[in-house]
C-alpha cells in the first residue's frame, strides 16, 4: 500500500476465490502462494481463469522455483518470485507482471 497499490488479503485459497467473486473485474493482479491452505495456488488459478480469463497472476513460495516447477506446483510460463524477497525486487516483479499484457 505504501507504493500506491490497493491490497486485499485472503487467508486461504477458498477465501481468495470468494473475495475475487465479490470484486470481479476490479483486481489487476493476484499474488498467490503456490502452497495455500484449503486450495493450492494452481487450483485457485484454474478457478480464477474461468472467472477472469485475462487475470494476471504472480505466484510466490518459500520453496525454490526449480523445486516448485519440478513438482508441478508452478508451471512453465507462469510468473513466479521466491520469498522472502527484498521489497524492491517484489515491487519490480509486480510492475513487470502488470506491464506485460
Amino acid at each position: 500500500t505504501g507504493q500506491g497499490y490497493s491490497v486485499v488479503i485472503a487467508r486461504d485459497g477458498e477465501e481468495a476465490l470468494r473475495v475475487l467473486q465479490k470484486m470481479s473485474g476490479r483486481i489487476d493482479l493476484l499474488v498467490l502462494d503456490a502452497i495455500m491452505p484449503k486450495k493450492g495456488g494452481l487450483e485457485v488459478y484454474a478457478d480464477i481463469k474461468k472467472l477472469l480469463p485475462d487475470a494476471r497472476v504472480l505466484f510466490t513460495s518459500g520453496y525454490a522455483e526449480e523445486m516448485m516447477r519440478a513438482r508441478g506446483l508452478v508451471t512453465e510460463g507462469l510468473n513466479f518470485i521466491s520469498k522472502p524477497s527484498p521489497p524492491g525486487d517484489f515491487l519490480r516483479k509486480v510492475r513487470e507482471v502488470l506491464d506485460n499484457k
